[in-house]
């Protein structure tokens, strides 16, 4: 049933995304190189769990706990790599909330770095040229004057969605380490194996619903965005 919520939750939040990109502007950044190494420490934690459980189930309880720290190790490494994540988008410019362009120089963007290469701007799902200080569709039509002016109201909702959608995320996987612990006491109060793991059991299957939703996140928010 928690599953179930969270993938509504999520599927909510993508549904929402794709329905802001109409009629409106986005802006379309690198995704951060840090996200990257998340994806690779949540599968890590999800093979320590299949290899605790393959522990359990051979009643081996030494590697019980030693699969199990490797696993909390992992997720702390990646709530660490998330916050590094965060930290390359605010040094590019992309804060939670902020407009996407200076209201008073029009010219200027708030994201950092070369148009083009570091970032896009996107009306309608349609990525528009810049060049001399001026925004151009690909038709080679200059933008008008009401869209500039929409532009200069416009705050940049793509990185107000990576944020709060790897936040939540993050925030699930804390959960998924309070309970993680509590397995983890008890193995070292050796009260799991062969006939007694389904603790163990139940935290693998969350950790690697965790884990794939993560990809695809990094996949939606990289390729998609």
């Amino acid at each position: 049933i928690g599953i179930i919520s969270i993938v509504m939750m999520f599927g909510g939040f993508t549904s929402a995304y794709n329905v802001s990109n109409g009629g409106s502007f986005l802006v379309n950044i690198n995704f951060p190189g840090q996200f990257l190494i998340s994806t690779f420490y949540v599968l890590a934690g999800s093979v320590a769990l299949i290899l605790a459980m393959g522990a359990a189930k051979k009643n081996n309880s030494k590697q019980i706990k030693i699969w199990l720290t490797v696993a909390l190790f992992t997720g702390i490494a990646f709530s660490i790599s998330q916050y590094f994540g965060w930290k390359q988008l605010m040094e590019r410019g992309c804060f939670f909330t902020d407009t996407i362009m200076d209201r008073d120089n029009p010219d200027v963007f708030f994201v950092k770095g070369e148009y083009g290469k570091d970032f896009t701007l996107s009306f309608n799902n349609k990525e528009l040229v810049f060049e001399n200080g001026k925004l151009y569709f690909e038709t080679g039509e200059e933008l008008r004057k009401e869209h500039y002016d929409k532009l200069k109201q416009y705050r940049n909702t793509a990185s107000s969605y990576i944020y709060l959608m790897s936040f939540l995320h993050l925030m699930h996987l804390l959960g998924g380490m309070i309970y993680l612990i509590v397995v983890m006491i008890k193995s070292f109060r050796n009260t799991l194996n062969r006939q007694n793991y389904l603790k163990i059991n139940l935290l693998a299957t969350y950790w690697h619903f965790l884990g794939l939703l993560w990809i695809f996140l990094y996949v939606f928010l990289q390729f998609i965005h």
